[in-house]
């Protein structure tokens, strides 16, 4: 299957911080607690509190990408659950990474999907 996408332009990202902007980040809701160097890496220790009051979630995000490589919940019943992403990299795929295997053939989808207006019943 085939959809076209408009083509984006390859400027460079924001900082990753600059993505949470928008989001509520008042006292009672997350907190910074630290900056600390984690399995090597320097990272932004993070506690968000939930409806409860108490800190259910703290997250151990990379400062150059904004990545979380370390998640702690803890449950209603006090279980904790540990998350962790390890041997990580951030760079270029090898462009062999996106090549079809061989025999797949791809459909453009696009007629198509002018075409659902067309169809009886769907409001059109």
């Amino acid at each position: 299957m085939k959809m076209v996408f408009e083509k984006q332009d390859n400027k460079q990202s924001e900082n990753p911080f600059d993505y949470g902007k928008d989001i509520d980040t008042s006292p009672d809701k997350y907190k910074v607690l630290e900056t600390t160097v984690y399995d090597g890496i320097k990272c932004k220790v993070i506690a968000a509190t939930g409806a409860d009051g108490k800190d259910n979630l703290k997250m151990w995000v990379r400062e150059d990408y904004g990545i979380p490589i370390r998640l702690e919940t803890t449950g209603a019943d006090g279980s904790k659950t540990v998350i962790e992403y390890k041997n990580m990299t951030v760079e270029k795929q090898p462009a062999n990474t996106f090549r079809l295997p061989a025999g797949v053939t791809v459909t453009d989808m696009s007629q198509m999907l002018n075409n659902l207006s067309k169809i009886p019943g769907s409001g059109q």
